[in-house]
């Protein structure tokens, strides 16, 4: 179902119950509105994530996501003209209904990547170049390398604009995959070793171009958080522990965005009592927190937590489903501290604890 969204600076993505893919936008500082449904009911697993990309030259706003029959799906919305209707891009059976797919615009050619995890545990990718018809999927690694359904993070570094992909292996350790510009793909590489996480954790990257910097972001096998960063295109650091053992369930999705600068990230995740907490660091002080932002009982433990800097208003925003389904969202104050959570959607209206996916139109701090 199209919709308008010239005014929208802030676009929301999630699924419903019935398996259909809602939207809710918001003005630069208004309010939130909708949902609105853009993909039909059965369209794909309830609670399934979905995947947003937004290229800034020409105010576009790709997503996909794993069709219920496992096909994977891509829609468009270009700024003015509302959603386009999902096209299968993958067939039946590519993936695990329910599996992550995880967009990324090259930045120095029109072409968007999809990557994701097969029902083989591959990694897949998937590429449209212009506007030419996807090709793929092609697998970069073996059958086996993570369990089926595993999300893939995806980001840029050093000034090749090179793309990297972190995901979690099969056995637990951290793996990257790298394609510089018209190259093909590398890797995998294991970065971190065996049980540093629980097989099928999400991975999440921020690039901070002007510092050149790859920053990574999961949560480990033992409920801590973890930090991993790779410099001008160079190699992996760490993990380092930014937050304890037991903070989050193992395998919990971290949410990434930059702050009010290029130097800035700030870090959201669910805790294992449904709190939300947050993390931040500012250049080489290194990360502070976390920091309870919204009480216990707030989200179900692991919800996906969207995440992105809203420029015009000058602040974080992070939207979320709550345990009954419905949509809350929260946002930073002049003070850094976060306002509590208000609701944006009413119960039901989402899965529960489903993943909502967020971005925001406009210049993006660091890109």
């Amino acid at each position: 179902m199209p919709q308008s969204d010239a005014l929208s600076q802030a676009r929301a993505l999630f699924t419903g119950p019935d398996g259909t893919v809602r939207s809710l936008s918001a003005a630069d500082g208004g309010p939130w509105r909708g949902p609105t449904v853009v993909a039909p009911a059965g369209s794909c697993r309830p609670g399934a994530p979905v995947g947003l990309a937004h290229r800034a030259s020409t105010g576009r706003l790709d997503a996909g996501y794993a069709g219920a029959d496992g096909s994977i799906q891509v829609m468009s919305s270009v700024r003015g003209r509302g959603w386009h209707a999902p096209a299968a891009v993958a067939p039946t059976g590519t993936c695990a209904p329910g599996a992550a797919v995880t967009l990324a615009h090259q930045r120095t050619r029109d072409q968007l990547d999809a990557l994701c995890t097969g029902t083989d545990g591959a990694v897949l990718t998937l590429w449209a170049a212009g506007g030419e018809p996807w090709r793929g999927p092609a697998p970069l690694t073996p059958a086996g390398t993570c369990a089926p359904g595993t999300p893939v993070g995806l980001g840029r570094s050093g000034p090749a604009e090179r793309l990297e992909a972190v995901f979690a292996g099969a056995d637990g350790s951290v793996q990257a995959l790298w394609a510089d510009v018209d190259h093909p793909w590398h890797g995998p590489a294991v970065l971190a070793p065996p049980g540093t996480c629980a097989p099928g954790t999400g991975v999440t990257l921020a690039s901070q171009v002007d510092a050149g910097r790859l920053t990574a972001l999961f949560t480990g096998a033992d409920g801590s958080v973890q930090v991993m960063w790779a410099d001008s295109g160079g190699p992996w650091t760490g993990p380092e522990v930014v937050a304890p053992a037991g903070n989050c369930a193992p395998g919990s999705p971290v949410s990434l965005a930059h702050g009010k600068s290029a130097e800035r990230l700030a870090a959201v995740v669910a805790g294992v009592d449904g709190s939300v907490l947050a993390l931040s660091a500012a250049g080489e002080a290194g990360w502070r927190g976390p920091v309870t932002a919204a009480p216990p009982g707030t989200c179900a433990p692991a919800t996906a937590i969207g995440l992105g800097h809203r420029a015009a208003a000058q602040r974080l925003d992070a939207v979320f489903a709550g345990a009954d389904g419905a949509v809350h969202a929260m946002w930073t104050l002049r003070d850094g501290s976060w306002r509590e959570p208000e609701e944006i959607a009413p119960p039901g209206a989402a899965a529960r604890g489903a993943a909502v996916a967020l971005t925001h139109r406009g210049p993006v701090p660091g890109t």
